[in-house]
């Protein structure tokens, strides 16, 4: 095996003090963040700076030795400050080239990161690496849309999500069977972008009623009545019970709370009632209701004992075994 040259030996971690340097490693991307603040560095100093810092964090975690299948707890915090301190470096290099201030620009910003933080899941096979590098794509995806179709109002932005929550799924039930880690990361960020989704619904759904109310009668009371469509309303009740039931199956908690927060944002949209409307239960309490009764009143039926087994017999009245052939042994 050819030994590193004496500057990669240099800043490989031994791991046995990977702990000290990881917790070295925090202070010092806080105290560098501080420092650019305070001191006001030019543009060209910041990423320079910047740069050589996330360089050299993320060269000891894909450097370090990877003992086991999974990285070690060092490792995962060299990653992740070191992911920190490279977005942190993307911002400083549009700064340096002035890009504006546009959907083109948030689109290779997040392709950028996405790139670099998907090479180091597969490198590292860290899943928190996998988890900001999904999110980053769809960030991509979302300002790449924008850019090229125009296409930044609230609707258009639910429905990229939605179907980047159909693809995180997808590569969640591809990677279930032999990266479960990875597979977890993938449905918690379709949680994140599910939970997107239902601050955008919500905002649809109250933001008339608040401006109304806001400026006190300008608005008529028929222009601050916001429904949100029943399909919305089911995908967001189907993305908040398959969390929660994902979380259970697999043991995964991040996706439970995400799935708790859905479906408590699907309650505030299909709870409230517009003053003057008439209240009922009909609707989806009544349709929830009526499927969780049914549900528990299934589970709870009288069963019925087995039938015994085709042909069984007990260990005395065993049948002797069947001779094939004259002169086979038994």
């Amino acid at each position: 095996m050819q030994e590193r040259p004496r500057a990669l030996a240099f800043i490989t971690p031994k791991p046995w003090r990977g702990d000290l340097i990881a917790a070295g490693a925090v202070p010092l991307a806080v105290g560098l963040l501080a420092a650019e603040l305070r001191l006001g560095w030019s543009k060209q100093a910041t990423l320079a700076v910047t740069v050589v810092a996330a360089a050299s964090l993320l060269g000891m975690a894909l450097l370090s030795p990877l003992e086991f299948a999974r990285p070690r707890s060092y490792q995962v915090v060299l990653l992740v400050t070191g992911l920190v301190l490279t977005l942190l470096a993307i911002f400083e290099l549009a700064n340096v080239l002035d890009a504006p201030r546009a959907a083109k620009t948030s689109a290779w910003m997040a392709a950028l990161f996405a790139l670099i933080a998907s090479g180091c899941a597969w490198w590292r096979n860290a899943w928190i690496c996998t988890l900001l590098a999904a999110l980053s794509w769809v960030a991509t995806l979302v300002a790449l849309v924008d850019w090229l179709f125009a296409a930044g109002d609230r609707a258009s932005v639910r429905y990229v999500l939605l179907g980047a929550v159909a693809a995180l799924v997808l590569g969640s039930v591809l990677l279930r069977g032999g990266r479960p880690r990875h597979a977890a990361a993938l449905v918690v960020a379709a949680g994140l972008a599910v939970v997107a989704i239902v601050v955008l619904l919500l905002i649809d759904r109250y933001a008339p009623r608040l401006l109304a109310t806001y400026f006190s009668g300008r608005l008529e009371p028929s222009s601050a009545r916001a429904g949100v469509a029943w399909g919305w309303e089911l995908v967001v009740l189907a993305a908040g019970c398959g969390l929660v039931a994902f979380s259970g199956a697999d043991h995964e908690r991040a996706p439970g709370y995400l799935g708790v927060v859905t479906l408590l944002g699907f309650v505030a949209l299909v709870a409230p009632v517009n003053r003057g409307g008439a209240r009922s239960i009909v609707g989806w309490p009544l349709a929830l209701l009526v499927i969780g009764g049914l549900a528990i009143a299934s589970g709870l039926r009288p069963s019925r004992p087995l039938p015994p087994e085709p042909g069984g017999a007990s260990d005395g009245d065993a049948l002797p075994p069947i001779q094939l052939r004259p002169g086979d042994p038994s």
